[in-house]
């Protein structure tokens, strides 16, 4: 497989979302996609055992301080596609860290949460595993600015460790560590620079780093991009300058046949610009790549053997109404359905929603948020498993569950509710027998206006699940919050097997009533007898995550009896979203 430059950056929307993008050898630039992690600091970038890792400091709060905790945090891909869980390993920084593989391990460079500014290095075999980092002997450095770290040696053979830092007088400076030894004093690189600087390993190492010329007169100006080497006597060389400047702190990577560094455009573009050189001692183009992506800080960059997989679904037809895509978890190595686990929808409203109180069918139609499942199959106990299932038409699903909120008009409220459809045969009449379940009436919430979600609002869905049976949706949780992250009103949780919720048939809800999912779509629509809702204006995002990796698809599984859906419809329009698997998709929708 070819390999691929990766770039990690912040989105300058103050979002502080990590987003990554890919340039496959030959190809072009992947168009940016979340890895579901947030940071304040420039992330690092580094390939291990096959997995491309990025580390970050969390952008999150002390509880009980109020100040940000800098927790710094490790997640990673295989595949381009997918992102693990992000994992803490008991460690803090107030600057970026800096990630580099040496000796078989994954080592990180960061600078201590304290007044000491020590520079810490700490490694693993096994990243994933919190417990298992331990210390390099002490570096025996301090800055107040990132580190950079990374491995050089002759072929085949173990190197050193270096690690590259800006002293208090903006003075770069290196120093390293060989195995088995402990890190030599610092040596002078006699540069100077503005921000941390970047070490990259080619067929010698390299140092990029900004200029800082108020300091020293022999830059042509500060923020100007330079470039030096390491000397095979241990000292380093000139600098060369690279005709690009940036204002922020750049990365760099050898790439193809010579070195790529990124960087932030030094405007307030924010830009995020690469450069490349077949022989990067030499004098650099003054050209560069945009890569059509803004970032609030420096880029990180690295090299893998796989892309950032990004294309857009394309819809046949028009995405809106009842008319949106659906996610389905797909088949496992067994043959069998995979359940949606850890589901959560949350729809946040940018604009405020307003339904017509003339218009729609009938004229002002309630609409509501449903969230439409397609359950395992229904002739089976939940949990059960099937070991003759095939995917053969009408085999997959029997059954419908259906799970909203929704807003009547002229009563101003908003109310969570549930149902479960029976199947088009009943094999068991005990099971999957249907039922509709409303929030109670206290737990409603009064609107401000009739026929108005106002902006700002938030509604969140987060599903509980059996213990007893792995998947099974026993219920789920639903909080509407206003634009102040206040809660409006109680929480509108629905627990399916709570007293008095019975079947349509009569009795109690049972744990064999209920089931799995492994396939829903979310809409705004009118509600309930095939309303027609007619919206005069509102936009927003929805947003669907899951622990299971969901696939985006146009259609419902070719085993859904009756093809999924709703009957309900709504002027409202949603966006495109991309093909690649994932465990959290962003939907913006809006009105036609």
């Amino acid at each position: 497989m070819a390999n691929s430059l990766w770039t990690a950056f912040i989105a300058d929307n103050g979002s502080n979302d990590i987003l990554v993008a890919s340039l496959p050898e030959g190809g072009t630039w992947t168009p940016s996609v979340p890895i579901n992690q947030t940071s304040p600091h420039t992330p690092s970038l580094a390939l291990f055992n096959g997995s491309l890792y990025v580390a970050f400091i969390t952008n999150d709060v002390d509880s009980a301080t109020g100040v940000p905790s800098n927790r710094i945090f490790l997640c990673s891909t295989t595949d381009g596609v997918s992102w693990s869980d992000a994992t803490f390993f008991n460690q803090y920084s107030k600057c970026a860290p800096s990630l580099a593989v040496w000796n078989g391990k994954l080592h990180v460079a960061f600078v201590a949460n304290n007044p000491s500014n020590t520079l810490l290095v700490y490694y693993s075999s096994t990243p994933d595993d919190p417990t298992s980092w331990s210390a390099t002997v002490p570096t025996n450095q301090t800055s107040a600015y990132a580190p950079s770290l990374a491995a050089y040696g002759p072929p085949g053979q173990t190197g050193e460790l270096y690690l590259a830092f800006v002293s208090l007088l903006n003075e770069i400076w290196v120093c390293s560590l060989a195995a088995g030894g402990a890190w030599s004093t610092s040596a002078l690189t006699y540069q100077f620079g503005n921000f941390s600087p970047s070490l990259a390993a080619g067929d010698t190492l390299y140092l990029v780093f900004a200029a800082d010329n108020s300091v020293s007169g022999q830059y042509s100006a500060s923020n100007d991009l330079y470039l030096c080497s390491l000397n095979a006597n241990g000292s380093w060389s000139g600098a060369v300058p690279m005709n690009q400047s940036t204002s922020a702190t750049p990365c760099a990577v050898a790439f193809g046949s010579g070195l790529s560094a990124g960087f932030v455009a030094n405007n307030s573009s924010d830009e995020v610009l690469l450069a490349s050189n077949s022989n990067p001692t030499s004098n650099w183009s003054s050209s560069n790549v945009d890569l059509k992506q803004q970032s609030a800080v420096g880029p990180a960059i690295a090299v893998a053997p796989f892309s950032c997989c990004y294309q857009l679904v394309t819809f046949p037809g028009t995405l809106g109404g009842s008319s949106q895509y659906v996610f389905w978890t797909g088949l496992g190595s067994d043959n069998q359905p995979i359940p949606v686990l850890d589901l959560v929808v949350e729809i946040n409203i940018d604009e405020a929603i307003v339904v017509s109180p003339t218009k729609g069918s009938p004229p002002g139609s309630p609409i509501g948020f449903q969230i439409n499942g397609l359950p395992a199959r229904a002739d089976q106990q939940p949990g059960q498993v099937t070991t003759d299932w095939s995917p053969t038409p009408g085999d997959l699903a029997t059954g419908w569950q259906q799970y909203g909120i929704k807003m009547w008009p002229k009563t101003t409220m908003l109310i969570s509710w549930a149902q479960y459809w029976p199947p088009a045969v009943q094999q068991n009449p005990n099971v999957n027998a249907n039922f509709t379940v409303n929030t109670p009436n206290q737990d409603t919430v009064t609107l401000p206006n009739d026929l108005t979600i106002p902006a700002g609002w938030k509604i969140r869905f987060v599903f509980n699940y059996s213990s007893q049976s792995p998947g099974t949706i026993t219920g789920f949780d639903c909080k509407v919050t206003d634009s102040n992250g206040q809660s409006v009103g109680p929480d509108m949780g629905i627990n399916f097997l709570a007293p008095p919720n019975v079947l349509t048939s009569g009795g109690p809800i049972g744990l064999g009533n209920l089931s799995q999912m492994v396939a829903f779509q979310v809409v705004l629509v009118g509600f309930y007898d095939s309303a027609t809702a007619f919206l005069n204006n509102g936009c927003g995002s929805i947003t669907a995550r899951a622990s299971t990796p969901l696939t985006v698809q146009t259609v419902w599984p070719a085993d859904a009896v009756g093809n999924g859906g709703t009957a309900e419809n709504a002027n409202s329009t949603y966006g495109q979203l991309p093909q690649c698997p994932s465990k959290s998709f962003t939907q913006p929708f809006g009105v036609s």
